[in-house]
């Protein structure tokens, strides 16, 4: 069980987080460290070559001003001070005999004075060199160099007090280390569980809403710029959602209620025939309604299907280049008969020529659904305009009339699929009209 936490917890998003900040912070911090030991070190022998030279250079000059007794000396008091495992010399003649020398019985591999002499004769120049030998526990920096009067000399110093302060270094560097990769883990673990904070919610928001509770939100917090974007997109998506369960509703309601009256009707004239007729004449009523209800249910379901196929973009439309004035004209010219009967007065305000990219007979079936709908809903004496604006960027049909008119209410739902104003329950229709209008309309762009 623990070992299963265990595992799951390092499957987290902030675990990995948390591993990623300190291996990173790890990396610059060895990083640093080694810049900080590579720098010292080479500080160290720089400094320690100076030390070097610049003694030789005193020995020259001493050589040169006061002769060879304070030169010896000076190197038999340096001698002195020092132990044989921090500092060693030979002072030799051209002949490579030596003339003073320090304690070299740790040093078994020093070189014959002759070949040290041969040595420096050919480079010319003070050159140094570092030593290791077996006997010591730390190398020794060597310095080669020919003083006046014919004199060689070769010094060499101990870096046991530059490899202590390394060795600080590196101690108080691992030292260092572990405490801020202790409290690197700790402020990485506490930055990605700030950071995820808000993932955190939106989780927490979808399990609400898988219990049913689809009017819960993510809260909107000043966590962040990415963390608010996928709160709101997550609370528009939900919002998305709930609208969509709803229209199903609605959907599902209007399809009861319209379906209910065709098949009434259908089930009521097969009852009463069954029951009462007696001639052939009354079965022919009856097959005559049962097909009359039956084709309104099969526009029903025909003017649905159109509808899915135009939002899905799976109908293919036969684009072509179509003048929309002359479409209008003869649309309205195919209901003014209509109109003319309900005494309404249908007037028509087009411009000469409107060319348009379109499939004409979707579009003559768009307009005829809004001419239907506006002189359905107008009473008599009243009157419906119909009107085509034409520009550059925008084409505009607007059907315009003195009917009765839409609640504010209801403005919203006129284009859901079998939705009726109250006023209109009265009436002969689907209610997918404006439907499958607003679909071919948004199919053309």
């Amino acid at each position: 069980m623990l070992f299963e936490k265990i595992n799951q917890a390092c499957k987290t998003l902030a675990f990995r987080l948390t591993v990623y900040y300190a291996a990173i912070f790890t990396l610059s911090l060895v990083a640093a460290f080694a810049v900080v030991y590579f720098m010292t070190s080479s500080v160290l022998l720089e400094n320690m070559d100076e030390d070097l030279l610049e003694d030789v250079e005193e020995y020259v000059a001493m050589l040169s001003d006061e002769g060879e007794e304070p030169l010896l000396d000076e190197l038999h008091s340096e001698d002195a001070s020092e132990s044989p495992e921090e500092f060693f010399f030979r002072l030799m003649d051209q002949d490579g005999t030596i003339l003073l020398a320090s304690d070299l019985d740790l040093l078994d591999e020093l070189e014959p004075e002759d070949e040290l002499v041969k040595a420096i004769k050919a480079a010319r120049e003070p050159y140094l060199e570092t030593r290791r030998f077996a006997k010591l526990g730390h190398d020794i920096r060597v310095v080669h160099a020919q003083l006046a009067s014919g004199h060689f000399l070769q010094m060499g110093e101990s870096f046991a007090e530059q490899d202590e302060i390394l060795e600080i270094i590196v101690e108080v560097s691992i030292q260092t280390l572990l405490a801020l990769l202790f409290l690197s883990v700790i402020f990485g673990w506490w930055m990605a569980r700030r950071a995820l904070v808000g993932v955190e919610e939106v989780t927490q928001t979808a399990r609400q809403i898988s219990k049913g509770n689809f009017a819960h939100r993510v809260p909107l917090k000043a966590r962040g710029l990415e963390i608010e974007r996928l709160a709101t997109t997550f609370n528009y998506m939900l919002d998305r959602i709930n609208a969509l369960i709803t229209g199903i509703r609605e959907v599902t309601d209007n399809i009861a209620h319209d379906l209910r009256s065709p098949i009434t009707s259908i089930r009521g004239t097969a009852e009463t025939t069954l029951m009462t007729a007696e001639t052939l004449e009354n079965y022919r009523r009856m097959t005559g309604n049962t097909i009359e209800e039956c084709d309104r249910l099969l526009e029903m379901i025909n003017a649905m299907l159109d509808i899915s196929e135009a939002e899905a973009g799976a109908e293919k439309y036969d684009m072509v280049s179509i003048d929309l004035t002359r479409v209008v004209n003869q649309a309205c010219e195919l209901f003014r008969p209509l109109a003319e009967d309900k005494g309404l007065v249908l007037s028509v305000e087009t411009p000469h020529r409107c060319v348009i990219n379109g499939d004409t007979r979707k579009i003559q079936r768009l307009i005829a659904n809004l001419l239907d709908n506006a002189l359905k809903y107008t009473p008599t004496g009243g009157a419906v305009i119909v009107s085509v604006i034409c520009d550059e960027d925008n084409v505009e049909v607007r059907v315009n009339d003195t009917g009765i008119g839409i609640a504010e209410s209801e403005l919203t739902h006129i284009f859901q699929r079998f939705y009726r104003c109250d006023q209109s329950r009265t009436e002969e229709g689907t209610g997918l009209g404006l439907s499958l209008a607003l679909a071919i309309a948004k199919a053309h762009g």
